[in-house]
């Protein structure tokens, strides 16, 4: 039974962003043998995170060969926590297994919000959550001062609403299990309309 040929995996797997916070691995699978005979059939690629490809896979995906050479795989496992790993991938073909990747390290730090600390009464701002392709947005606490309305991608707007103080708001980004909370202040505006006068007496 010939081996795989895994010198292509060694240079080949990306990150990309996910859905959540699963990342999509693309990887390259081999074309050859180890003897240099191609590859006919299908290739099954299997992802790990723990930098040595043993145990239960991120993910797996398959290619059939030809044409060579493959087109990459993308495979997205399951959602992370906040970590460092180290992606590795083997080729398996008719149930024989090849050799494992050279490491690729990924550090997964979490949903992040961005966006102003304060808005003013009665106007916008926007708020990005990186570390996630589509959260969960809610307004955790001051929802009398402040509504959301989400926007494509991972990005939300916030509208202040009037107020007779300052006033805060936590907004919250969520993506599983994994979360961030931003602390708004809606800010009261002075006016600068001066106020009526006041008619007094009418004489003649």
């Amino acid at each position: 039974m010939k081996n795989i040929l895994v010198i292509l995996l060694t240079c080949c797997l990306i990150l990309v962003a996910g859905i959540s916070n699963a990342e999509t691995v693309t990887v390259t699978p081999p074309a050859t043998y180890t003897d240099g005979a191609p590859i006919v059939g299908t290739v099954t690629i299997n992802v790990y995170t723990g930098g040595v490809c043993t145990g239960t896979p991120y993910g797996t995906g398959t290619r059939t060969l030809p044409p060579t050479p493959p087109a990459a795989v993308s495979i997205t496992g399951t959602s992370l926590a906040v970590g460092t790993y180290s992606f590795v991938a083997n080729a398996t073909v008719s149930g024989t297994t090849g050799g494992c990747s050279t490491p690729v390290p990924y550090t997964y730090a979490g949903v992040i919000i961005t966006g102003p600390a304060s808005v003013p009464e009665s106007t916008t701002a926007n708020y990005t959550a990186t570390g996630c392709a589509t959260p969960a947005w809610t307004i955790q606490s001051g929802g009398a001062f402040a509504t959301i309305a989400p926007l494509s991608g991972p990005s939300t707007v916030l509208t202040a609403l009037a107020v007779t103080a300052n006033q805060t708001v936590v907004l919250r980004a969520a993506c599983g299990a994994d979360f961030d909370d931003h602390t708004i202040i809606i800010t009261n505006v002075a006016s600068t309309t001066p106020g009526a006068p006041s008619i007094g007496t009418i004489t003649r």
